[in-house]
């Protein structure tokens, strides 16, 4: 049993599980800035290169809800070890690449080792801490979470500006063999298997369905809610869901154990970190557009202006979980999402000259403010789940935290673009370069007042959280050996 945290054989693994998180949600991070040049490279046009971003995430996103099943059937080394290679390979892939059709098949290996990687990380923190210091456990893992995004605009800004794309995958793939090999000699951890079945039926309607349902609302901020494609995928993702939600209450041994929305608490909190990631995500997506089309900064410029807030979120994280584990979670969510909802409701007066400095003053509060509620949030929601649901409990957080940062970031744009298309209907005349910038910051400005009453709608909430009472007898304080 685990009786010393402190234990320098235990921080090495924790720290092995880190650098794997990092390394795969830095991946994540980089692409969006590398694409221009990968589109000149490989001669292809914007909408086709978006899928060097979009197949990574519907593959993930069809990864965590089997991950349930997965944690259970194998060894935490088993599948440390096989998200590790399946994200090396996938990088030098992409590292190679001499063509879109090579690099999206580098990109889909990637994410079998992502989609793997980022629920069974979470599981292990969690089953590694007793109950009473997972809050700690969960601001430890932020630090993965929330460092990776925000290095990620910088590091991919400057090798784009004075290297090549190719070179950051060849880095991805030094690190994740270094991580990878580390693992294979190091990894520890000995979760309990069981001798269980997959659901088939569960993998092809969840698959069907939160693909569909991923895809759909990634094409919304290009297509519009009224598109026939965008209408037929959201379609068929509702069929699909439908019908695999009334086959795992009906199932035996599910994919996913519906059970634990009776858990008031977990349910309660899902509803609020739902409308926190459609607040975080749609928020986190504006102020780049803002700041590189429209005033004009390089990707460099972007990422320094972003960085500080993100280093300040991540170095938070471990002092707001030791917070929540004495605190519980309502007087953090409150002060949290009190910053939150001010802060963006400054970011509705964006203009053609606001300050550098004063956005990133601003943009670094905000994630002050994040820090308080980001992992939190889900601590408190784990925090009543008996050990044997969890990795169901988990796969179900975590699937339902990416729909709603898919909803958050399809939602805001299109306000943005709508907001934009009526200042310039309004304007009557012919429209020229200044007044398209206005009208883009118009609608940025109206998208980030959306997200300003998202996150008045959680403060609200966040005042209706009660502490919950956990019953020994159901939750195990440890449960990982570590060996």
């Amino acid at each position: 049993m685990i009786e010393k945290t402190k234990d320098k054989a235990f921080a090495v693994m924790l720290a092995i599980i880190l650098a794997g998180m990092v390394i795969t949600m830095l991946n994540q991070s980089i692409i969006n800035i590398a694409l221009p040049q990968i589109m000149t490279q490989f001669n292809i046009d914007a909408s086709t290169a978006q899928w060097l971003a979009t197949a990574y995430m519907l593959v993930c996103g069809i990864l965590v809800p089997i991950s349930a099943y997965l944690v259970q059937k194998f060894s935490y080394k088993q599948l440390f070890i096989t998200a590790m290679a399946f994200f090396t390979i996938g990088s030098y892939i992409c590292a190679i690449s001499n063509g879109f059709e090579v690099m999206l098949t580098g990109r889909v290996i990637q994410s079998v080792g992502g989609g793997i990687l980022m629920p069974l990380s979470m599981n292990i923190f969690i089953s590694a801490f007793p109950v009473e210091k997972r809050g700690s456990a969960m601001g430890l893992l932020g630090i993965g979470l929330i460092l990776a995004p925000a290095l990620g605009p910088t590091v991919s800004g400057y090798v784009i500006e004075y290297y090549n794309w190719n070179v950051l995958f060849y880095a991805m793939t030094a690190i994740g063999f270094c991580v990878l090999m580390v693992a294979f000699f190091f990894f520890n951890f000995r979760n309990e298997k069981r001798d269980v079945k997959l659901d088939y039926f569960g993998v092809i309607t969840s698959s069907i369905g939160f693909g569909s349902l991923l895809y759909g609302i990634n094409e919304i901020a290009g297509k519009g809610w009224n598109d026939s494609e965008v209408l037929t995928f959201l379609a068929v993702s509702v069929i699909s869901l439908t019908v695999f939600v009334f086959y795992e209450l009906k199932k035996q041994n599910p994919l996913l154990e519906m059970k634990v929305f009776k858990d008031f608490n977990f349910s309660y909190t899902i509803i609020v970190n739902i409308i926190l990631q459609v607040a975080l995500y749609g928020g986190m997506i504006l102020l780049p557009l803002y700041l590189q089309v429209i005033r004009g900064f390089s990707p460099l410029e972007a990422g320094l202006l972003l960085l500080p807030g993100s280093l300040l979120m991540g170095i938070m994280g471990i002092w707001t979980g030791k917070l929540y584990d004495r605190m519980g979670i309502k007087p953090l969510a409150i002060i949290g999402f009190t910053i939150l909802t001010v802060i963006t409701y400054m970011f509705t007066k964006l203009s053609m000259d606001t300050p550098y400095m004063e956005i990133m003053i601003l943009y670094t509060i905000r994630l002050f403010g994040l820090s308080f509620v980001l992992m939190p949030v889900t601590s408190a929601g784990l925090a009543t789940i008996p050990r044997e649901l969890i990795p169901h409990a988990n796969a179900l957080s975590s699937t339902l935290r990416q729909v709603a940062a898919s909803i958050g970031i399809a939602s805001l744009v299109v306000v943005m673009t709508n907001q934009a298309r009526y200042y310039i209907q309004d304007l009557g005349t012919a429209v020229t370069a200044d007044a398209a910038k206005l009208a883009a910051i118009h609608g940025i400005n109206s998208a980030f007042l959306v997200s300003a009453i998202i996150s008045a709608i959680a403060l609200v909430l966040s005042f209706f959280f009660k502490k919950p009472k956990l019953e020994e007898s159901k939750l195990e304080k440890e449960v990982l050996v570590f060996e």
